[in-house]
């Protein structure tokens, strides 16, 4: 009987410390599920927070693109004049050449 009586002690200080891990093991549980739960919520307002930021950051984008556009046909038309203006400085350097040139002819037939 004494050993049917250390096994039942044996068996029954397993079966009381299986539960009390159990259930000790639940608190733990608990509070990890707890713990991510609120981790998932902080992401969530993370990722809001990163798409509101990125959609400005685009629309900002948009809006840099545009000006870039618009300089570049400020610059193309700056050019245009100025390649125009260089037409009318090299024609008016030929008047200038050819009114000196009457201007020498007339001096030599005075």
């Amino acid at each position: 009987m004494e050993k049917k009586t250390v096994v039942i002690g044996i068996l029954m200080l397993i079966i009381i410390s299986l539960i009390f891990l159990i259930f000790s093991g639940k608190g733990k549980a608990d509070a990890a599920l707890k713990a991510l739960s609120e981790q998932r919520i902080e992401f969530a307002r993370s990722t809001e927070i990163i798409e509101r930021q990125l959609s400005a950051v685009q629309k900002y984008n948009q809006e840099l693109e545009a000006d870039s556009i618009e300089l570049e046909r400020i610059i193309d038309e700056l050019t245009a004049g100025s390649t125009k203006t260089e037409e009318y400085i090299s024609e008016y350097g030929g008047i200038n050449h050819d009114f000196a040139e009457f201007l020498r002819q007339a001096e030599v037939t005075d």
